[in-house]
């Protein structure tokens, strides 16, 4: 229950959902890819691809959810399915998947990123804020 099967030509990955954020993400980087996770490193895949997946790449890349095309799922009586966005409990599943069986792998697609990443907490005067966020926003829209 915790694999990662990466396909770089295609950029898409089935991940096994007892893998933690930290495994998908130190998996997808030696690859130099990335997926819109958690900023929990030790968070777990299977309750994070039900509810959302905030990140710092939620900007650029959406939420997890928003990558997932497709849920491998075991229902009450035993049977796998796959899930997509076909099938009306695929957006069941992103809202609050638990109640409809056992998630045991998702699909998603994967987004390149550069292997290194600057990072920091920004802090600047109130009276600065309008002209900030107006530089913030060309920055961030290019």
């Amino acid at each position: 229950m915790r694999s990662i099967a990466i396909d770089i030509r295609n950029k898409t990955a089935r991940i096994e959902t007892g893998c933690t954020v930290d495994e998908v993400n130190i998996e997808l980087g030696q690859h130099n890819m990335c997926l819109p996770l958690s900023t929990h490193t030790k968070q777990g895949i299977g309750g994070l691809c039900t509810n959302s997946g905030i990140s710092l790449l939620t900007r650029r890349y959406g939420l997890l959810i928003d990558s997932i095309y497709t849920y491998e799922i075991i229902t009450s009586d035993g049977r796998l399915l796959y899930i997509t966005k076909n099938d009306d409990l695929y957006f069941g599943l992103k809202g609050c998947g638990a109640n409809y069986g056992i998630i045991i792998a998702i699909h998603v697609h994967i987004y390149p990123i550069a292997p290194q990443i600057a990072g920091g907490i920004l802090e600047w005067s109130f009276l600065q804020s309008k002209d900030i966020l107006k530089q913030w926003s060309k920055l961030m829209y290019k």
